[in-house]
């Protein structure tokens, strides 16, 4: 059974520098997976960043995971972040999945504020509460330092800071890591 592998959207930049062919260098141990915060986020990454992304999203078969919620009606319907008993802004999707017990509880037990509406169409916070309470289920790969995904890697291990890397590597000297499956959870 393949392990998720949710990506945060920072950790896109890393491979760009590296020119890194995700499908080829993470191979068949990982599912990978973007939360529908992350793709809302892509719309406003600059390009080439963003058609490289795009190009790795459809290339790599990433699934977009989308939880089950009811129509914020301070946002577009394009820019909702939460599917419900069909997707209005993609009529291709079904609705989306419930969360788990355990996901609901970490952002009860997190207590996030979620801040005003971005130009993403989110609020502020909105994408990491989103991918923190992935982490009780599912391994992370982020670049952030915020202190929700801190508390999210201390309480379950499953969260992998690219950060913690050597930062005197320079970009593209370090594929084993991904290669070679050394992304430990």
């Amino acid at each position: 059974m393949k392990i998720k592998l949710y990506l945060d959207n920072n950790v896109w930049d890393v491979f760009y520098e590296m020119d890194l062919d995700i499908k080829e260098e993470i191979g068949d141990v990982f599912e990978l997976v973007i939360t529908r915060e992350a793709e809302l986020e892509i719309e406003s990454m600059p390009d080439p960043l963003k058609s490289y992304v795009v190009k790795v999203l459809s290339d790599s078969n990433v699934k977009t995971d989308l939880v089950f919620g009811f129509f914020d009606s301070n946002k577009p319907k394009e820019k909702q972040s939460v599917g419900g008993f069909s997707c209005k802004f993609d009529k291709s999707r079904l609705g989306g999945r419930f969360a788990r017990k355990d996901e609901t509880e970490f952002v009860k037990n997190e207590k996030i504020q979620l801040g005003k509406l971005k130009k993403t169409g989110l609020y502020l916070n909105e994408a990491d509460k989103s991918l923190a309470s992935r982490a009780v289920h599912s391994a992370i790969l982020t670049r952030d330092r915020k202190k929700m995904l801190k508390r999210a890697a201390q309480r379950t291990s499953n969260v992998v800071n690219l950060t913690n890397w050597d930062q005197a590597q320079p970009p593209g000297q370090d594929r084993e890591h991904f290669s070679n499956n050394n992304l430990s959870i």
